[in-house]
């Protein structure tokens, strides 16, 4: 399972966030529109063997708050995938 959380890049260090859910993730720079406006966001992705759409979704209610944002995107992929 593929979960990807997208949220704005602000000061705050999300690592030690992250960490405390999971031992293993990506952290991803990008650059998001909302409203029309650019922004500075990153995409933290996470493929576990389980579905854990609970815990997923407590780390993006966390970063939400941390950030002091509106929303954040969270996305699951089901796709076939393994660790090779």
């Amino acid at each position: 399972m593929l979960y990807r959380i997208i949220t704005e890049k602000t000061d705050i260090v999300l690592n030690p966030i992250i960490g405390r859910y999971y031992d293993s993730y990506t952290i991803i720079d990008a650059r998001g529109y909302w409203q029309d406006v650019p922004e500075n966001s990153i995409v933290i992705e996470i493929v576990t063997d389980s579905e854990e759409d609970i815990k997923t979704k407590y780390l993006a209610l966390e970063i939400k708050e941390v950030n002091g944002q509106e929303s954040v995107l969270w996305l699951k992929f089901t796709e076939e995938h393994e660790f090779i």
